[in-house]
C-alpha cells in the first residue's frame, strides 16, 4: 500500500520555503532481500529520495525472512534558497 503523506514546507522566519518535502508511506509484506534491493534503488540517480523511517517486524518465528514492512520516503524540492540562509 503507498499513502501520500501531507507535504512539509522548511522556512526561516520571515523569509519563503527553502525546502519542500513530498513523503509517502509505503507499507508491505517482503522479504529481508526484497527489502535491501528497495532501499539500494531508492539512492539511484533516477529515483533519488530521502528516506526518512524504516520499520520491519518478523511475520513469524518460522519464517524470519518474512517481514512486514513500513517506509516512508520523501522526494525534496528546493523552489528558492534565501540569500540569508546558511545550510550547514
Amino acid at each position: 500500500r503507498i499513502e501520500p503523506q501531507p507535504p512539509v514546507t522548511h522556512a526561516l522566519p520571515g523569509s519563503p520555503a527553502y525546502l519542500e518535502e513530498y513523503p509517502i508511506r509505503i507499507t508491505m509484506t517482503c522479504r529481508y532481500l526484497e527489502l535491501m534491493r528497495l532501499i539500494e534503488k531508492l539512492g539511484t540517480e533516477k529515483h533519488f529520495v530521502v528516506l526518512k523511517e524504516i520499520r520491519s517486524v518478523r511475520t513469524s518465528v518460522e519464517d524470519q525472512d518474512l517481514l512486514n514492512t513500513t517506509v516512508v520516503v520523501a522526494a525534496l524540492l528546493f523552489p528558492e534558497m534565501p540569500p540569508e540562509a546558511v545550510v550547514p
